[in-house]
């Protein structure tokens, strides 16, 4: 089985992102736009549970997540109803979604060039000269392995800022995760 639509934002409606972090192997992508995920009614079973800071963990809590939302937290065996999925929560801890407040996604093209040399020389001898080769379809892809890595780690929201920014809005497109970032000047 898939796991639930990617959902959106913080509070409630990022479960679908959480549960893909905690159960990757529910995870398909078909083809290279396409990133599926089937709707259903998930139970987390026992799982700790951070539900707002302020609010502490709560040490013990059934979970019901419907499509992309989740419906609520309950106490241990409170959760009514079928479940497509029962997910043993026992020893895991259920956060909400991590926000990447600064990113340049693309960017995961150059992971590991020259990075043993300090920032200036770095950023004005080699990453600078390679951003000005750099076309849009190459924008696209490498931001869509940044979005899937982002994923994979929990993350529902992001502001990017880099070139080709319609690029990055058309990656963001099938993958459905929250993006703030500014107008491309390309």
């Amino acid at each position: 089985m898939l796991g639930s639509k990617i959902a959106r934002g913080i509070g409630g409606s990022n479960a679908a992102v959480q549960l893909f972090a905690a159960d990757p192997e529910n995870f398909l992508c078909v083809g290279p736009r396409t990133i599926l995920w089937e709707i259903m009614r998930i139970l987390i079973r026992g799982a700790r549970v951070v539900r707002r800071p302020a609010e502490g963990v709560v040490t013990s809590a059934d979970v019901v997540v419907e499509g992309a939302r989740f419906a609520g937290v309950f106490p241990p065996g409170g959760a009514q109803g079928e479940f497509d999925r029962v997910i043993d929560g026992e020893g895991k801890l259920l956060v909400p979604g991590f926000v990447n407040a600064h990113t340049h996604l693309a960017m995961t093209l150059f992971r590991g060039f020259a990075e043993d040399l300090p920032l200036k020389e770095w950023l004005e001898e080699k990453i600078w000269p390679a951003e000005r080769k750099l076309t849009g379809e190459v924008v696209y892809w490498f931001s869509l392995l940044g979005l899937l890595e982002m994923i994979r780690t929990g993350t529902t929201a992001f502001a990017d800022m880099y070139f080709f920014m319609e690029e990055v809005g058309r990656a963001v497109v099938p993958v459905r995760i929250i993006s703030r970032r500014p107008r491309s000047e390309n």
